[in-house]
Formats: C-alpha cells, structure tokens, sequence
C-alpha cells in the first residue's frame, strides 16, 4: 500500500472499529465472559497500543533509525504480516505490560473512542511526514513481532483494529 492508501485503509478500519464499540449499550460494552475481556477493554487495548505508534510516528527519522536500526529486508506485505501475527497468537502470545486494559466502565465509552478517534487521526496525519523509502527502511519494535518498518507497523495497526472487533464481537455471540 502507498502512503496514500495506508491513511485511507488506517482511518476505514478505525472508523469500522469506533462505531462499532460506541454502538454497544452499557450491558454489552462491560460484559466480560470468563478469561475474555469485556468490549470496553477491546477498545482500552486498541487506544494502549495506538498511542505509541502515533508517537514513534512523531519521531525526527532518525531516532528510528539510531534506535532500532535499519530494515536489511523489503517490507513484507499485508498478508504476510498477518499471517505471522496470527500464527504468534498460535503459538500462545498474548498482550503483556502496558497493552493489557483494566476493566472499563460504560461511562468511559464515549470518552474512549473519541481519543481513539484523535489518536488515529493524529497517526493518519503523521504517515505523511515520511518517504515510501522511509516507511520500508525504517524499524520499530512490536512487543510480539519484533523489530518490524514502519509500513509494517501501519499493516499491523490496520489489522489490529478488525481482530479486536471480531474479539469484541465474539463476547457477545
């Protein structure tokens, strides 16, 4: 996808995503079968892991760089990306640290998705900031798949948003 197509495809999946979760009433948004997280933490767990992708994304070029390095391969594509995230939850990788949302209150819902809205916004923004060079070059750290470039980051982001959609979606069936 080109920068162009990235913002697009970025914004789609996280407008599909916040109007979902803001769709919810309040005993759908806080249920939480055993072990699943509720809704609500769904859509906490997507704000946790956006922001910092927004702030690397904020970042001068070359403090990816110094920090984790230059990419030595191509960016894989879309489905290769998703296809090895899904195969790391396989194999039993989960959220872990700052990514794993505390149980969220209905009054949060609204509050929620309008910074999860500004945030994607504010990250849509920021992809132009960067060459299609850069996006291939440069390198970020994912808590599960690595050091991973940055348009690898912005596949994994898009993706991201439809997986806990259909997570969310999934507690209520």
């Amino acid at each position: 996808m080109t920068k162009s197509e990235l913002d697009f495809t970025l914004s789609k999946a996280y407008q599909n995503a916040v109007d979902y979760f803001i769709s919810l009433d309040e005993a759908s948004f806080i249920q939480a079968p055993s072990g699943k997280w509720s809704p609500g933490q769904h859509l906490d767990h997507l704000l946790r892991s956006v922001r910092p992708v927004t702030m690397a994304f904020g970042l001068p070029s070359i403090l990816p760089r110094l920090l984790f390095g230059r990419a030595h391969q191509p960016s894989r594509s879309y489905e290769e990306l998703v296809k090895e995230y899904q195969a790391a939850l396989a194999n039993g990788a989960k959220a872990s640290g700052p990514y794993i949302p505390k149980t969220i209150p209905h009054k949060r819902q609204k509050a929620l998705a309008r910074t999860l809205n500004r945030t994607v916004v504010t990250l849509s923004r920021r992809i132009h900031q960067y060459s299609e060079p850069q996006l291939d070059r440069l390198r970020l750290p994912h808590p599960i798949l690595g050091k991973i470039t940055l348009r690898e980051m912005l596949y994994f982001t898009i993706y991201h948003a439809g997986h806990h959609v259909k997570g969310a979606q999934k507690v209520r069936s």
